[in-house]
């Protein structure tokens, strides 16, 4: 295990992104052998999925941080129908989120950093420090929802797109604490967070869980 942490702290992001991609390779020719690709998925494989995509977001972070350490956290929302229309909800997180403030999160379309890369269907950064005036006032946050976020200073979403059916399902959440916005920005950490975007979905998809969005 202490080999496997020394890999894993020295390993680049390139590899690390790689590693991701072959866990999910595996754990989809798996499950499509094990419950069939249309088949209802329980309980059960629900919250396995869950363990599952947890670990790999927690190391989707050690790939996002390179040599820049920061408190990084990541979520995935998924696109739902409600009785109001179409949210983003969150689902899933990496294991440094809380999860009481995770929960509650949701987003309308174009709604906060979230809902601006679900509408531009285009990676979106968001810039915390600004003043509220000229800054976060801006993203059309609610009060609730900024107190759920009240301490985030950086927010990197990308959208998560069905292969398929090439439509968007949801979105990729990368946030810190840290004021890293310029680090989010660069074109490096954008190609990183869409390929763990794509692996996401593959994920979704083996688990059945894409089905959740609309």
């Amino acid at each position: 295990m202490e080999n496997l942490l020394e890999f894993i702290g020295n390993a680049s992001s390139a590899l690390l992104v790689g590693l991701i991609a072959s866990i999910a390779t595996s754990i989809a020719i798996w499950l499509i052998n094990q419950i069939g690709k249309n088949k209802k998925i329980s309980k059960n494989q629900e919250k396995n999925a869950s363990e599952v995509i947890t670990k790999a977001l927690d190391l989707a972070e050690l790939a996002l941080q390179g040599d820049k350490p920061a408190n990084i956290r990541i979520s995935i929302f998924l696109i739902e129908k409600k009785q109001n229309g179409l949210v983003l909800s969150s689902k899933f997180r990496s294991s440094n989120l809380a999860k009481a403030q995770f929960s509650e999160l949701q987003y309308e379309k174009w709604q906060g950093v979230a809902g601006q890369a679900w509408g531009y269907e285009a990676p979106v950064v968001g810039d915390l420090t600004i003043a509220e005036s000229s800054g976060i006032s801006r993203w059309g946050f609610t009060g609730s929802q900024k107190n759920l976020i009240t301490k985030v200073k950086a927010i990197l979403v990308v959208p998560i797109r069905d292969r398929s059916r090439g439509a968007i399902i949801g979105v990729l959440n990368i946030e810190s604490e840290d004021p890293i916005a310029d680090y989010f920005k660069t074109d490096h950490v954008k190609k990183i967070a869409l390929e763990i975007a794509a692996q996401v979905e593959l994920l979704l998809n083996a688990f059945g869980l894409d089905r959740l969005a609309y």
